[in-house]
């Protein structure tokens, strides 16, 4: 109402989350997901909607105090978990894009580094608001160079980025081009099978 009342938070305890993130590591182990450039095979896995729902309730139970007003990802394979996770929070979901929409009005491009390939980032000027607050999340993070772009668009709009997550972020390289990201989990790939944590 007008003076308050109820908001739900979905919430997985800290067992049940290690429980499912557990369950989902041993569903990745195996060496065949192994893609060429140290990536993992992904996208059936963030095609199950009850599996993206409870990471997406894990991701925004690390971020309710922080009280973001909007999720941001990048198109395409971050969309899922992102959205489950403006879902959680309640909040919106707005999606940078690669290219602009002639429909999505003016738009703000900023190029940034992907790893040795340049590409530029676009979103609409009617997406966010000065003074607001956002939360990036998104599938993969290896060297950073998609989350730092990112960043460096919200501060393009005067926005203030409260946290970054991930599904999965790789064990190296130790620099990234970001600081204090979340990720669910781990993946270290050896000669081995691929190992997660």
């Amino acid at each position: 109402g007008a003076a308050g009342g109820v908001r739900y938070r979905p919430y997985l305890s800290p067992k049940a989350s290690y429980d499912f993130v557990q369950e989902l590591c041993g569903q990745l182990c195996v060496p065949s997901r192994v893609l060429p450039g140290g990536f993992l095979y992904l996208s059936d896995i963030l095609s199950m909607h009850e599996l993206v729902w409870k990471m997406g309730i894990i991701i925004a139970g690390q971020f309710y105090d922080a009280a973001p007003d909007f999720v941001l990802t990048m198109e395409t394979k971050g969309i899922p978990v992102a959205l489950m996770t403006s879902r959680a929070l309640g909040v919106p979901l707005v999606i940078a894009r690669r290219s602009s929409k002639v429909y999505e009005g003016s738009a703000v491009n900023i190029n940034y580094v992907s790893g040795s390939d340049h590409h530029i980032e676009t979103m609409s000027r009617r997406a966010v608001n000065e003074g607001q607050r956002a939360l990036i999340v998104d599938d993969f993070l290896k060297g950073g160079g998609t989350a730092k772009g990112m960043i460096d668009l919200m501060a393009e709009f005067d926005v203030e980025v409260v946290g970054t997550a991930f599904v999965m972020s790789t064990e190296n390289p130790n620099k990234r081009c970001i600081r204090n990201e979340k990720a669910l989990m781990t993946m270290n790939v050896t000669n081995d099978p691929a190992s997660l944590t």
